[in-house]
């Protein structure tokens, strides 16, 4: 069954429970397959399930939510260099990535790094994590709540070679 229709199907039923219950309807989590210039400034996390990219509630900077292996790409919609690095990217997560365990996959968008971006949680995520470049992929290792290793990989990679460095990274953090 396709995802959209999975997610129909989901929602019907939450909508069901929710009247039951005598609640107000829940509001929809819109989800993209990728993210371009026309996407809301954000952070994103990509659902393996659903193979969407999901907005994070707006808050304060990108704090991994549980330990384990984490990919962030740092995207500028300005940065022709990223437009390019997209295609890779995309790819990458949805051949390989998704089947990658313990590996969350994540995306901070702005306009133009933290001056300009529509998001406080995305502007604070490029301070916090110090990327002044872009596009950067920030590979992190978390272990019992803190970032227990990184390692930033600045500039457009292929494909190979994302998939080479990531495997290295694990390799230098296992998991124990």
């Amino acid at each position: 069954m396709p995802p959209d229709d999975e997610e129909a199907i989901i929602e019907r039923i939450a909508r069901r429970i929710l009247e039951k219950a005598g609640k107000a309807e829940r509001p929809r989590v819109k989800g993209y397959r990728r993210l371009d210039a026309s996407t809301p400034h954000g952070v994103y996390v990509y659902d393996k399930g659903s193979g969407l990219w999901l907005p994070l509630p707006a808050g304060g900077a990108f704090k991994p939510y549980r330990d384990g292996f984490y990919a962030v790409y740092f995207d500028n919609t300005r940065c022709p260099a990223c437009r390019v690095y997209d295609a890779v990217w995309y790819a990458y997560v949805e051949l390989v990535g998704r089947r990658i365990p313990d590996t969350e996959f994540v995306v901070v968008l702005c306009e133009w790094f933290s001056g300009r971006c529509g998001s406080r949680a995305a502007a604070e995520s490029f301070r916090e994590y110090g990327v002044r470049a872009s596009p950067t992929t920030v590979l992190l290792r978390v272990e019992g709540g803190e970032i227990a290793g990184r390692r930033d990989l600045r500039g457009v990679r292929g494909v190979g070679e994302l998939a080479r460095e990531l495997e290295e990274f694990r390799k230098a953090y296992p998991v124990r």
